[in-house]
């Protein structure tokens, strides 16, 4: 805008609450400028300050057109940044707070849902022990101890994949292990685990790992399946 006016001093200010803050400057400030308005919609959201081309010298007309015309240019641009801003923010937010009810919601099946299920499952055993073997109510107390434990394990699980995976305190072999251990069950074979990750990983490919690697377990299928995970050096 400088050269575009062959100005020696120009500056941008913008509005932040009850102030008015100057966010841009080129060149030394003289004792009086030029000030225009930056209004958008109604709304005042700062200032150009312009000085002159020389000591005492005002713009003509059309210099003051060609001003206008660039102070309205900048009053759009400096409002699109500042809903993008918004926008930015009100997404993190709303991210954080999903991210909170998920925790929430996690900790509630992990430490209230799974434990009771746990605890039916163990009753059912009891009940089935006492039963004379062979019948059919032992049989059906054996059906219901297996479906309940299976059920407590996929409380866990589920509960496991709503809450924050811990890879940034613990490291991803740990985490991974953690996770691994309550998919144990009557039906899981044992699970065989090697990470080769030295060094910390980026924020977001910790959480992808644990959401991913286990699942092969499922595809897979083996009698002893194994799980094995390299860093590449892109990473």
């Amino acid at each position: 805008m400088a050269q575009a006016v062959r100005s020696p001093y120009v500056a941008l200010a913008l509005h932040r609450g009850p102030q008015i803050e100057t966010v841009s400057v080129t060149g030394p400030e003289p004792d009086h400028a030029l000030v225009l308005p930056l209004v958008y919609r109604g709304e005042r959201l700062g200032e150009l300050r312009v000085g002159p081309r020389t000591p005492g010298e005002p713009y003509g007309r059309v210099d003051r057109a060609l001003l206008d015309q660039l102070a309205t240019e900048t009053a759009a641009l400096v409002y699109a940044l500042r809903r993008d801003s918004e926008l930015q923010s009100t997404r993190r937010r709303a991210l954080e707070t999903v991210a909170e009810e998920r925790a929430r919601l996690g900790r509630d099946l992990h430490d209230g849902v799974a434990p009771l299920l746990a605890g039916a499952g163990l009753t059912a055993e009891a009940l089935r022990k006492g039963m004379t073997p062979g019948t059919a109510d032992e049989h059906d107390a054996e059906r219901l101890a297996a479906r309940l434990r299976n059920a407590a394990t996929e409380i866990r699980r589920l509960a496991h994949d709503l809450q924050p995976a811990p890879v940034e305190d613990r490291g991803l072999e740990a985490a991974l292990a953690d996770y691994i251990s309550t998919l144990q069950g009557p039906e899981m074979p044992r699970v065989r685990l090697r990470v080769d990750a030295a060094g910390s990983l980026p924020a977001a490919v910790g959480p992808r790992c644990l959401s991913c690697g286990p699942r092969g377990i499922e595809q897979r299928g083996p009698a002893r399946p194994r799980i094995a995970m390299r860093r590449d050096r892109d990473l």
